[in-house]
């Protein structure tokens, strides 16, 4: 308790907790502002292209490391976490300040059966790679490894959106306000890259 607002934070297990759902709910993606966006890319010259095949998952968000365990995070701050979704065309952002920001796919291109790279164009990043390291298939967990970024910056834990319900959740509840967001260990992306 804080300023005499009631926070709790605790770990949920329970596989149906409304919060999974809210958060799934965030990933969807606002087709108006999507269009909006594309209509926007397009006015400013970029080329859109409608051939790319995405052979792994389309739609992730981030996961987070505590005390040497994975789990989702229901934020006090709806748009705390990060999450991404691809088609045969765009890579989007959901953004918290701008909605969901769409970046056009320049080309796809597997580096090994573990690691796929992809290079994007878009309004606030041009020429964007990232690479995708799938860690473990079967828990749907994967780094995002942006590498035009700086190192501190340059890495994000995902999980496959259908793969959230594999994590158990940690809920940051204040119904009154927003409170200060839990703190979680820094993965060591360098040991999760060699498996």
């Amino acid at each position: 308790m804080s300023d005499g607002l009631y926070n709790a934070v605790y770990i949920d297990y329970n596989k149906e907790s409304k919060y999974y759902d809210e958060l799934v709910r965030l990933i969807s993606i606002d087709t108006t502002v999507y269009n909006n966006s594309i209509m926007q890319l397009k006015d400013s010259g970029f080329t859109l292209k409608n051939n790319f095949t995405i052979n792994f998952a389309a739609e992730w968000h981030s996961l987070y490391l505590f005390k040497h365990k994975f789990y989702v995070y229901s934020p006090s701050e709806p748009y705390t976490n990060r999450s991404f979704s691809f088609n045969d065309s765009c890579m989007v952002t959901n953004s918290f300040n701008d909605g969901c920001v769409p970046a056009f796919i320049k080309s796809i291109n597997w580096l090994n059966s573990k690691t796929v790279e992809i290079k994007t164009n878009g309004l606030y990043k041009k020429n964007n790679n990232l690479r995708i390291h799938f860690i473990n298939k079967a828990k749907d967990l994967a780094v995002f490894e942006f590498t035009s970024y700086p190192k501190e910056s340059r890495y994000v834990l995902m999980s496959t959106k259908s793969g959230l319900h594999k994590y158990p959740l940690i809920v940051n509840y204040c119904k009154e306000s927003r409170v200060a967001e839990w703190t979680f260990d820094k993965p060591n992306f360098s040991k999760l890259l060699t498996y």
